[in-house]
């Protein structure tokens, strides 16, 4: 999914099993199907949004409509915002402001 920019489904425990090496994890929360969804830039793959429900629930469809909150997501990521350029890299806020 990261270095080809398209989504996964793993929509059946057996799936997860294969794909992710904390199945157990995922399976000891009741998950039995994945959905992950890269989010890209122009350039590369920024990350990904990954959702985990009961075994069956995730498609195409619903992949679908994830997609343009991770397009949201990328301009997001890639916007370069002053307030956070000023923050540092420990700034805690984000770049946001923040009531005093």
């Amino acid at each position: 999914m990261l270095e080809a920019g398209k989504p996964v489904v793993s929509n059946t425990l057996e799936l997860v099993r294969q794909r992710f090496p904390d199945h157990q994890a995922i399976s000891s929360l009741g998950c039995g199907a994945v959905l992950n969804v890269p989010v890209t830039d122009a350039r590369q793959t920024l990350g990904s949004i990954n959702l985990l429900d009961e075994a069956g629930r995730f498609d195409r469809q619903q992949a679908l409509i994830v997609r343009p909150f991770a397009a949201l997501l990328a301009l997001a990521w890639s916007a370069e915002i002053p307030e956070a350029k000023a923050g540092g890299a420990g700034s805690t806020s984000g770049g946001l402001p923040m009531d005093s």
